[in-house]
């Protein structure tokens, strides 16, 4: 017997024949709304990204937001102050080879619209990355990426600093 119960809120079916892991998922105020409002962002190892912003217990064809296939197998998703000169939030999402941060703003026609702010090539294979103010810096996060054979590198925007 267990103390602890869970109740379902809110679920949606994502991706058929997808394959996802736990860093496949953050949940943010990935668009910056000024009421602020979390919203889920899901990755496959197929490319796929997804956002979805649920208002209600059952899922409608309104809380789907975005999608796009990134072309490429999505390794990690995190979220932080990544944009220079800003305090949005920003989406870093680590590919095996690249590593790419991208905003989020309402579109015009409902949803969200996306904006590839930078890039960054990765001289080694990413194995994982982490989102922190490393050094100090308090206006702005860092990007730590972790390769396949331990090497780190930090980004400081699409600079490659370590």
């Amino acid at each position: 017997m267990s103390i602890f119960q869970t109740k379902e809120w809110w679920s949606v079916r994502v991706g058929e024949n997808e394959e996802f892991d736990t860093n496949h998922l953050v949940v943010a105020n990935i668009d910056n709304e000024k009421v602020q409002k979390d919203k889920i962002v899901v990755a496959s190892y197929a490319g796929v990204l997804r956002i979805y912003g649920p208002k209600n217990r059952q899922y409608k064809v309104e809380d789907f937001l975005f999608e796009a296939n990134l072309g490429a197998p999505i390794i990690q998703l995190k979220v932080g102050r990544l944009v220079p000169n800003s305090n949005d939030l920003a989406l870093a999402v680590l590919f095996f080879k690249k590593l790419a941060v991208y905003s989020f703003s309402p579109a015009p026609q409902g949803g969200l619209a996306s904006k590839l702010l930078y890039e960054a090539a990765l001289p080694r294979n990413a194995y994982s990355m982490t989102v922190g103010t490393f050094g100090g810096g308090k206006n702005r996060e860092a990007i730590c990426v972790q390769s396949c054979d331990g090497a780190l590198m930090i980004f400081e925007g699409p600079r490659l600093t370590c």
